[in-house]
């Protein structure tokens, strides 16, 4: 798995490309998230757009992130979902608890909104 970060303004996306199944592709992510949240960056995107598959260790990751940053009073949201990862948040009712937008664009607009 690739991970690239960029930052629109105050908000930090971070970018993945590949699968995201566990080992290496776990501490990557977690180490960008805690990255994010030692840098006092607490408005969070995980753009999914590249992910082709995420098995249940990926669902963990992303629920260990989320907590992460709700911890230190941030939000999180997820975006560019493709079918399955959106089917697989959707029958395990993780959907109802992450923000989930098409692409990194709109959720970067949903945290200016406010």
């Amino acid at each position: 798995m690739e991970l690239k970060e960029k930052l629109f303004g105050d908000v930090n996306v971070v970018f993945l490309e590949g699968s995201l199944k566990g080992g290496s592709e776990v501490t990557k992510l977690h180490g960008a998230i805690k990255g994010c949240l030692d840098r006092k960056t607490d408005k969070i995107i995980i753009d999914l757009k590249n992910v082709h598959w995420m098995g249940s260790v990926g669902i963990g990751i992303l629920i260990c992130c989320l907590t992460a940053v709700k911890n230190a009073g941030g939000d999180m949201k997820l975006s560019g979902l493709n079918g399955k990862i959106h089917e697989l948040l959707r029958i395990t009712k993780l959907e109802k608890i992450f923000d989930i937008y098409p692409d990194a664009e709109k959720a970067v607009e949903s945290f200016n909104a406010h």
